[in-house]
């Protein structure tokens, strides 16, 4: 059928081409295109919009009390964890990670979670101004291909996020209750700030994706680097350009001030 009309429109652009096809320019656009997307292929269907900016977030928690003075810090926990990855995942996807601050803090153990973007469907095209009923029909068809598996693609990359992210949260609940908030323990006595926040930095300058992020590591701590037994003493590395640091609820008496670069 389709072979029929593309023979038609040919035949009626060669029968009217002595007058219409040169005098009326919406018709000879359309005729054009027409011709160029059935014939010779050069129109291909659009891929599927993907997001162009991502979240990359790391968190820090801290479960250590200073040997001097001691702060009351909110504690990093699976709900916060939780609607953190739904909210990269439902605004174009990204990554996730999980560390703490501990007396040595430059090898702990760093939980992550890459994180996809949702699948939205493609809205259903409309017709365009000066379109013709082939040009809509064909766009209509082109757009019915590409969304047919729509459901059940969705449906399964829905339960892959969920079941990883599941996994991640448990893995969170285990070192945030058998590792980090643990007072008394030895590891929690003295807060090396320096050496976590610099695992955080070289982690982001690791990452060589092109595409780019949103950039931050949010640490629920006083950021009071209090660790003299470290020798020599750690030195803190430079923020990573485009990197944003938020401390949340510092210490008292500091600036308050995000600093980012």
């Amino acid at each position: 059928m389709k072979k029929i009309i593309i023979a038609i429109v040919i035949i009626a652009i060669a029968a009217t081409g002595s007058y219409f096809y040169f005098t009326n320019a919406n018709f000879k656009n359309a005729a054009n295109q027409f011709v160029k997307n059935n014939i010779t292929g050069a129109d291909k269907p659009p891929p599927v919009t993907k997001a162009t900016q991502q979240s990359w977030v790391a968190v820090i928690a801290d479960g250590t009390g200073s040997g001097y003075t001691q702060y009351s810090v909110p504690k990093v926990e699976q709900t916060y964890l939780n609607r953190m990855a739904d909210s990269i995942h439902t605004n174009g996807g990204g990554r996730l990670w999980l560390s703490y601050i501990d007396n040595d803090s430059k090898n702990n153990q760093c939980l992550y979670l890459p994180i996809p973007g949702s699948i939205l469907k493609e809205t259903k095209p409309s017709i365009g101004s000066g379109e013709t009923s082939f040009e809509a029909d064909d766009k209509k068809k082109a757009w019915e291909k590409r969304v047919a598996g729509f459901s059940q693609d969705s449906a399964n990359h829905e339960a892959a996020y969920q079941k990883a992210k599941e996994k991640f949260l448990n893995d969170c609940v285990l070192i945030l209750t058998k590792k980090i908030y643990l007072p008394g323990s030895p590891q929690n006595q003295w807060s090396d700030v320096i050496g976590s926040l610099n695992s955080s930095f070289e982690t982001f300058n690791a990452i060589t994706d092109t595409l780019p992020a949103h950039k931050y590591v949010v640490a629920f701590s006083d950021l009071q680097h209090d660790a003299p037994q470290l020798k020599p003493a750690p030195k803190l590395n430079s923020i990573p350009k485009g990197l944003t640091l938020i401390a949340v609820n510092p210490a008292p008496g500091s600036s308050k001030n995000v600093p980012s670069r």
